[in-house]
């Protein structure tokens, strides 16, 4: 969904998003990798000089496989969303290093006159993901990762196989 910046009310415009809201739920199980089961939230937005604000939370959840064991768990995925965009700069593209501040490194940029709201989600959703999507139950995720390992260690301990190789070289 493409939102017209002209067209954003000076007191701003709010956003519903839902499982109906076909365009937000496929944002979100691009981002996820698997079908999206729930989405919901609101998000605000309001444009000042150019400068847009999007802020709000969501509430997303999708069944995952978790990245130790392999088991299937659901994640429940709260995301707060707070994300500036400026116009994208016009001209030809800058030859030399260009110094930028701080407060710089976290504003997005949109082309012409348009914002897309499913790139907003995407990005506040990539953000908020975990570094690992790991089993909630963590001491049982570890007794399955050890018995996977095991399993297929080639000396019944638990490292990897693919360092095998290197214990030939001493």
């Amino acid at each position: 969904m493409n939102l017209i910046i002209d067209q954003i009310p000076e007191r701003g415009r709010q956003i519903v998003l839902d499982t109906t809201t076909e365009w937000a739920m496929a944002a979100v199980s691009d981002t996820l990798g698997v079908l999206a089961e729930s989405l919901s939230g609101k998000l605000q937005i309001s444009s000042k000089a150019g400068r847009v604000s999007v802020s709000g939370e969501l509430n997303t959840s999708a069944t995952c496989e978790c990245e130790r064991c392999g088991e299937s768990f659901r994640l429940a995925l709260p995301v707060e969303v707070e994300l500036l965009f400026d116009p994208a700069p016009s001209g030809a593209p800058v030859e030399e290093e260009e110094e930028v501040d701080e407060e710089e490194l976290d504003i997005g940029w949109y082309q012409g006159n348009s914002l897309n709201l499913a790139d907003v989600v995407t990005e506040a959703v990539a953000l908020a993901l975990p570094i690992r999507l790991e089993c909630p139950d963590t001491e049982e995720c570890d007794k399955r990762t050890a018995k996977l390992l095991a399993e297929k260690g080639r000396s019944g301990d638990s490292s990897h196989p693919g360092f095998a190789a290197l214990s030939k070289l001493r």
